[in-house]
């Protein structure tokens, strides 16, 4: 197996015997929260899509009313991995800084910004030699999938 992709917590490289590394796509806070809440809302699979229809109409009332931890340093909790769960709903602290940051300086070889993602990827790619990436348009909503052949 080459790569593992998916919205996955910090930890996950336990599950393989190698030395696995990571790359993430982070994004503005508060493009995340909006993107966050445009996906309970139309998953009616999502834990949050009946609370949310019934307590939290609104994105302001979402993000008020949910407390869900995603919502809550979002990022950094992820970069936490196994403690995520652990951290109450605003607890923060350097400690979480400090752990999460020493996870991104151990198996982290790129971050990557939504923002700037077409430029983040042509570096990662000119720094990692691959030649032949193509971009394959996935959805309309800018997702795409790649091809280093």
């Amino acid at each position: 197996m080459k790569a593992v992709i998916g919205h996955n917590l910090y930890g996950l490289h336990k599950a393989f015997p190698s030395d696995a590394q990571y790359i993430t796509v982070i994004r503005h806070p508060l493009s995340g929260i909006i993107s966050r809440y445009n996906y309970v809302k139309s998953n009616r699979h999502h834990y949050l899509h009946d609370k949310k229809n019934q307590q939290a109409p609104t994105l302001e009332r979402y993000v008020e009313a949910l407390r869900a931890k995603e919502l809550n340093n979002g990022i950094l909790r992820a970069f936490l991995g196994e403690d995520y769960a652990k951290k109450p709903f605003y607890q923060r602290h350097r400690s979480m800084i400090d752990t999460a940051l020493k996870h991104v300086e151990k198996r982290f070889v790129s971050i990557v910004i939504q923002e700037h993602f077409d430029e983040s990827v042509e570096r990662f790619c000119a720094m990692n030699e691959w030649q032949h990436l193509k971009l394959y348009r996935r959805t309309k909503q800018d997702r795409f999938l790649y091809n280093t052949r």
